[in-house]
């Protein structure tokens, strides 16, 4: 039995698991949930190893990366050495002359000095440990009297603690044994957890102490402080590699996040362990342990006696150098306690009050010397000695580093926009956090500038004088608006709109003069909420509604409706407003104007009339347009026709040169194909001229019977060849007519023709006169298939045709129908003819049918077919009924009438064709049947 490795939850498969079935025992249910619980067993053991396999490669690209950051750190170490040796150098020349220096060029000197030492320090840290992770570091063992030195390491910092307030405790009592150590690793060992500790210990004490383990075979130190400790999620991650634990109040923001880093990898290089334990807000304690014996020291990195002396210990300058630097400034803080700060703010013409705030002496003296030569600087160490100076007496603008202990430099910043008297304090940021990200999120806080460390001297100066230039010409337009709105209320009684003004409950509490003349009500009429009565009685709920919602929301509105005038009209009005606040930000209502927009409403009404009538004759104009390309698609192919059967006749009697016994035939089939063309284009002139309107109609009295008698010879080859069945129904009497004879038998014979083609073989076609008062009706009818709803509107439009099929396609210029009801239009289906020929005539046309497809069908809605009328003014003489019946009997299929020396025999596309394009995706010679048109 073959079942797939498939792990619970997974979709996929592992493989395949071939068991045998056992002979002996029946294969049921019960053997069948055995053998899949088999297979999922496999398959969890099979993904077990692939993720095994997945975790173990993840581990390898990650170590891989982690080598190269090493090797990259332990490069830009090595890089940094060489201009720092150039800087330093030079800098320690300087100052062994410090007593031929100004006082002033030995101070920077100094900055420069110490901050150059710093930064030493920071690239030799990061080398030693770029050094521990490459497996480079070779320890230097050597016996030690390891209570002693590290006393003497611990008492580097009596100095910082006393000078800030903390109490070193040292007992460090002799061991039993000395320590094999590298004496420059312990260095930065105890240097950098005493380093830890005087950083996040504000009172209290730190204690140092050295004894033997409980079992005796290790020496612990013990480095503990009674500071503002470590979260407990925080100690896993304590020793981690830049990790830093967020929130910390600490003395300093500074630090690279890899001094207990590197402490925890030099205690592994002596073989011992390294520990810690805190409890917030009371403090933290550091245990190292290292073993007695050289047990543990590979013999190629002991070092004899005499060498001793040359290792012995690494200068503590730098650490201690730097731990005083992060003691509070006095002379700042004797500023902030003292009255200086409850100075007004700089007036114009005096020196603006600046307060700067950085965690870094150095820094915040550099910035306070350079700043003091302009303004008046007020220099404190963090975030909230920054906003409690600002609160004692507000200045003119603050200068803050974003990194800071106790507040940082957003927390400052949001304070100060929180608070409504000092939220248009200028504030610029420094941060060493460079990048257009920082920058952005800097500006985004609500700083006013941010300026990326390092930077010049020069551009701190520009940066903060143009921050103050800015301020000051803030606060002259604020006093210049508060001017303005005054000048407002004096000048809103006598302006030209109509002005308002409501209290927070949003009820009128003025309304100025304009209002009162255009509305005609009094003062007690329309305060409060009067005014709304003069609003129209459709828009009284709409207007009420928009403005107790604005109210609400305390935001601007605006709000059209209509007002009634003094003389009882009603005007179009737009009401506008935005609401009022105190400084403090408290609502006080809202002020707003009502403007007449009358002559701009009937403007946008009739701009609006305008662009429906113009987008309708743009519609119009593209469908004509289309039309109009199909028409000339469809006149090329018809003029196109003629052309092969006249080509082949010439070129037959260019072949036979004299004359033979089929010239005649050839000559009569070129005559017809000539006389076809001909008739092609006097039907483009006839619409030509009867688009420009400049067809004359040759009035004369012609009888009823004549014009039709013309319009049958016309139609009966057609007739014959279909096979139609023709009746003509005349009054008995003649039926006299005043028009153009022409034009009238040319309206019949389309009409006729169209019918013609339209009706299957063998159909029955029926032509009627008679005369209605004074008017002539001629009606045509057949049994075709009738034309449908959706084109029967449009059936002597210019240019329209519907489906076409071989049955129906014998020629058709899409001008028939057109030039029957429009000669002046160009030319479209075979009903045109009679819509503007009849108006001519005196008479109007019309044209009806019961739908495509429906086999009785035509021009009027008629229950046995469809049927077309053409009236016409009889005249006087004629107008009484008559009655009669005629009827002419065509039979195509027994005999053929001869050719019409005026053209009535007429080829495939002959004048009354109605060609209509094939059906999309059908080819035209399977096209179904048209619908008729």
């Amino acid at each position: 039995m073959v079942l797939p490795l498939a792990a619970a939850g997974e979709s996929g498969s592992h493989g395949l698991l071939v068991v045998g079935l056992s002979p002996m025992r029946l294969f049921d249910a019960g053997y069948r949930d055995f053998l899949q619980l088999v297979a999922k067993a496999a398959a969890a053991g099979v993904a077990n190893a692939e993720a095994w396999e997945a975790e173990r490669r993840r581990a390898e690209a990650l170590a891989a990366i982690d080598r190269a950051k090493t090797a990259f750190f332990s490069n830009v170490s090595h890089e940094f050495r060489t201009p720092l040796t150039l800087m330093l150098g030079p800098l320690e020349d300087a100052l062994a002359e410090r007593a031929e220096l100004p006082q002033r060029h030995v101070q920077l000197l100094d900055v420069a000095h110490r901050n150059s030492l710093r930064l030493l320090r920071l690239v030799n840290t990061l080398l030693d440990f770029s050094r521990i992770e490459a497996g480079r570091a070779q320890a230097a063992f050597q016996p030690t009297a390891l209570a002693e030195f590290t006393r003497e390491l611990a008492s580097n910092f009596e100095t910082v603690t006393s000078r800030a307030g903390l109490a070193l405790d040292i007992d460090c009592a002799p061991l039993p044994q000395p320590v094999f150590i590298d004496r420059g690793m312990w260095e930065k060992i105890v240097l950098n957890l005493l380093s830890n500790a005087f950083k996040f210990t504000f009172d209290g004490r730190i204690s140092v102490r050295m004894a033997p383990s409980v079992d005796g075979s290790h020496a612990v130190l013990e480095v503990a402080d009674t500071g503002v400790g470590v979260p407990a999620h925080e100690l896993p991650r304590l020793f981690e590699r830049f990790h830093r634990v967020r929130g910390q109040q600490s003395r300093s923001f500074e630090g690279s996040g890899i001094g207990l880093a590197l402490v925890q990898e030099l205690v592994r290089q002596h073989g011992g362990s390294i520990e810690a334990e805190s409890t917030p807000g009371r403090g933290t304690t550091f245990r190292v342990a290292v073993p007695f014996g050289r047990e543990h020291v590979p013999p190629a990195q002991l070092l004899a006696e005499a060498d001793a002396a040359a290792r012995d210990a690494a200068r503590a300058d730098a650490f201690v150098e730097e731990a005083l630097r992060w003691l509070p400034d006095t002379d700042a803080r004797a500023a902030i306690d003292g009255d200086e700060t409850r100075t007004p703010v700089a007036a114009a013409g005096e020196r603006a009050r600046i307060v700067v705030a950085d965690d870094n002496t150095d820094m915040r003296e550099y910035i306070a010397r350079l700043l003091g030569a302009r303004w008046d600087v007020v220099a404190v160490q963090n975030g909230q000695e920054a906003l409690d100076a600002v609160r004692a007496g507000k200045p003119d603008l603050v200068l803050t580093d974003v990194m800071m202990p106790v507040l940082d430099g957003f927390g400052l910043l949001r304070a100060v926009r929180s608070d409504p008297g000092l939220s248009d304090l200028p504030v610029v940021m420094l941060s060493a956090r460079a990048g257009e990200e920082a920058r952005v999120g800097g500006l985004e806080a609500g700083a006013d500038d941010y300026l990326v460390k390092p930077f010049s001297a020069r551009e701190l100066v520009a940066r903060v004088r143009s921050n103050l230039d800015l301020a000051r010409v803030r606060r002259e337009a604020q006093a210049v608006l508060r001017e303005s709105e005054e000048r407002f209320r004096n000048m809103a009684d006598h302006a030209p709109v109509m002005m308002w003004v409501t209290d927070a409950s949003g009820s009128c509490s003025y309304l100025n003069r304009r209002w009162y003349e255009f509305t005609g009500q009094g003062r007690e009429e329309a305060l409060g909420f009067g005014w709304l009565d003069a609003t129209h009685p459709d828009d009284h709920a709409t207007a009420e509604a928009a403005f107790l919602d604005a109210n609400a929301r305390r935001v601007p509105f605006r709000v059209e409706y209509r007002l009634r005038r003094f003389d009882g009209a009603y005007r179009w009005a737009i009401d506008a407003a935005a609401p009022r606040f105190t400084e403090a930000g408290d609502y006080l209502g809202y002020v707003g104007s009502v403007i007449d927009i009358t002559e701009r409403k009937e403007a946008e009404q009739l701009l609006q009339e305008l662009n429906r009538q113009l987008a309708r004759r743009v519609a119009e104009a593209g469908e004509q347009d289309r039309r109009k390309n199909e028409f000339l698609a469809t006149l090329a192919h018809e003029l196109r026709n003629p052309l092969a059967p006249l080509r082949n006749g010439v070129e037959l009697l260019k072949r036979q040169g004299t004359a033979t016994q089929r010239t005649p035939e050839v000559l009569a089939m070129m005559e017809r194909q000539l006389a076809h063309m001909v008739r092609l284009v006097d039907d483009l002139m006839d619409i030509a001229r009867v688009s420009r309107g400049k067809v004359e109609l040759r009035q004369e009295r012609v009888p009823l019977a004549s014009i039709v008698q013309s319009a049958v010879e016309t139609c009966r080859p057609l007739l014959d060849r279909a096979r139609h069945e023709l009746t003509v129904e005349l009054p008995p009497q003649p039926v006299w007519l005043d028009g153009d004879p022409t034009r009238l038998a040319q309206v019949l014979a389309n009409v006729m023709n169209n019918a013609a083609k339209y009706t299957p073989p063998g159909g029955r076609i029926a032509v009627r006169g008679k005369a209605v008062g004074a008017t002539v009706v001629i009606e045509v009818q057949d049994n075709g298939d009738g034309i449908s709803p959706e084109l029967a509107a449009q059936v002597f439009d210019l240019f329209v045709q519907g489906p076409q099929t071989i049955a129906a396609a014998q020629g058709g210029r899409a001008s028939a129908c057109r030039s029957c009801a429009s000669w002046w239009s160009c030319m479209a289906a075979s009903w045109s003819c009679t819509a503007r020929v009849r108006p001519g005539h005196h008479g109007p046309d019309h044209a009806a049918g019961r739908g495509a497809g429906r086999r009785h069908g035509g021009l009027s809605r008629h229950r046995t077919g469809g049927r077309g009328r053409l009236r016409g003014r009889a005249p006087r003489a004629g107008r009484r009924r008559q009655r009669g019946r005629r009827r002419i009997a065509g039979h195509a299929a027994h005999r053929r009438r001869p050719p019409d020396p005026r053209g009535a025999q007429r080829p495939r596309g002959a004048r009354s064709g109605r060609r209509l394009p094939a059906r999309p995706g059908v080819p035209r010679h399977r096209a179904a049947r048209p619908e008729r048109l």
